[in-house]
């Protein structure tokens, strides 16, 4: 009884790491796969683990199960928010080269966002994937067990400032990623600010300006996407780090 019992609070540990890890809970991913994937990898895991202590009522069962959840969704939403730098990154670039009103869905975030953000984050995902981040994720919540065995964790709200922090990364690092394009749009605003200065009557804002603003905010991100991609993925490096900080807090 024991050994079921804790086949099923590994499962919903990664279970909550699959609904929120990126890629694996982006929309058009069949849920089957992250289902019968965390199934698996549960019958790999669970005979490993030390048994499960049986607890007294059902009710407390359940609490544990929601318990494994959340940390697993936590584990996941720290990656999440580490990839979702690149999208604001791009965002911001997007709506200074007046590409605001032009949306996408984001199937990696679920949102409504603009092109240069929708791509970003489907080369985003492809680094991601290609680099194995996805296996670092899964090893590093397998030996989480080794710290916070199932049905043991005692403070879950203990790990929402690593969580705060990691979107502070997230933030900071997006802004840096869309740095060289607003410097660039900014300086193009400013060069057609001074021909319009000095011709008022030939209209050059409304003929010339967002003609050179796109031009120019697309020139250089297509210049730079290879270090907007390289940088991004220094960022998501470091998701194991903050992964294994919330399972070190959570487990008191």
């Amino acid at each position: 009884m024991s050994l079921w019992i804790g086949g099923l609070l590994v499962f919903a540990r990664l279970s909550g790491l699959a609904l929120t890890l990126p890629v694996l809970s982006s929309q058009g991913v069949p849920k089957y796969i992250s289902v019968l994937g965390a199934g698996m990898i549960t019958l790999v895991l669970a005979p490993a683990l030390p048994a499960a202590d049986i607890p007294a009522t059902v009710g407390i069962l359940l609490l544990g199960v929601a318990g494994e959840v959340a940390l697993g969704m936590l584990l996941g939403a720290v990656v999440a928010a580490l990839f979702g730098a690149i999208a604001l990154g791009t965002e911001l670039m997007g709506l200074q080269m007046g590409f605001g009103m032009a949306t996408l869905f984001n199937p990696f975030l679920k949102i409504q966002s603009g092109a240069l953000g929708t791509l970003a984050s489907w080369l985003a995902s492809l680094v991601f994937l290609g680099a194995g981040l996805h296996l670092r994720c899964l090893e590093l919540l397998g030996s989480s067990f080794d710290i916070v065995r199932p049905g043991e964790i005692s403070d879950l709200i203990a790990a929402g400032p690593v969580l705060l922090e990691a979107i502070g990364a997230s933030i900071k690092t997006g802004a840096a990623l869309a740095g060289p394009v607003l410097a660039l749009v900014w300086m193009v605003n400013v060069f057609v600010a001074v021909l319009t200065r000095l011709a008022p009557r030939m209209n050059v804002y409304f003929s010339m300006g967002s003609i050179l603003t796109a031009a120019a905010g697309l020139s250089l991100f297509g210049a730079a996407l290879p270090w907007l991609l390289t940088t991004h993925l220094q960022l998501l490096d470091g998701s194991s780090e903050w992964m294994a900080r919330i399972v070190e807090v959570v487990g008191g």
